[in-house]
């Protein structure tokens, strides 16, 4: 069999013993950023791709700024902090940075305790890869079946058609993986409408007051401009 299915499958082994940190598992000192980039990285390292950082100091910056997360004290990160980088560096693969702070703006839904919030966050994750991993898994072992069939008749014919099932393979979970992105973009948006109405009304509030404030400014340069005239005549 060919060995980039071997690898394939080693890989697959590995998810299965993977989870995420429990809260208490999360570093317990405060971390500097990149002491927190290099812990983040490491732990989701199964899944991402070979050689690739998911996050960077130039992510964690906008997320700060974007009020995603709390800003550091003295340069350094907590628990929560930590907690809440892990999460928005696995649902960004999915979901807009709007989306997100959609989400986490309206957590207090689910609780206005971070330990239940990225705990409940945690199961989720795990019970999401593990329903994932058993059906790829599944489809595989059907693969497998048919391959050890036709190998040993023609074993280039076996390999070609291990081939072609791991494409439709992929293609499956590409598909699945679209349309629960576009099903979650859609409730995000729903869930959003309260928050974007409120922001509307505030700006308009800001707006009509810069205007009263405008309208005021003129009619005071108007009665300064009506003085000077009157004394200097």
């Amino acid at each position: 069999m060919d060995s980039k299915f071997v690898e394939l499958e080693k890989w697959l082994d590995s998810l299965e013993d993977f989870s995420l940190p429990t809260y208490k598992e999360l570093p317990s000192i405060e971390l500097y950023m990149e002491q927190v980039i290099s812990y983040v990285n490491e732990t989701l390292a199964p899944l991402s791709k070979k050689d690739k950082k998911d996050l960077t100091s130039f992510m964690v910056n906008n997320y700060v700024k974007a009020k995603l997360v709390e800003g550091p004290t003295k340069k350094k990160y907590t628990k929560n902090q930590i907690g809440y980088l892990m999460a928005i560096t696995l649902m960004k693969q999915s979901l807009s940075l709007e989306d997100i702070a959609t989400l986490i703006s309206l957590e207090d839904y689910a609780s206005d305790d971070p330990v239940r919030l990225y705990s409940f966050f945690r199961g989720i994750e795990e019970l999401t890869l593990k329903s994932s991993l058993e059906n790829t898994r599944r489809h595989i072992e059907n693969a497998k079946t048919e391959f050890s069939s036709l190998e040993k008749e023609d074993p280039e014919k076996a390999n070609e058609y291990m081939t072609a099932r791991l494409v439709l393979i992929a293609l499956r979970l590409a598909i699945r993986s679209q349309i629960d992105k576009i099903i979650a973009e859609r409730m995000v948006y729903y869930l959003g409408q309260d928050i974007r109405e409120e922001k509307r009304g505030h700006k308009k509030r800001e707006d009509n007051e810069s205007k009263g404030l405008s309208k005021h400014r003129a009619k005071e340069i108007k009665r300064q401009l009506r003085k000077n005239k009157e004394e200097n005549r």
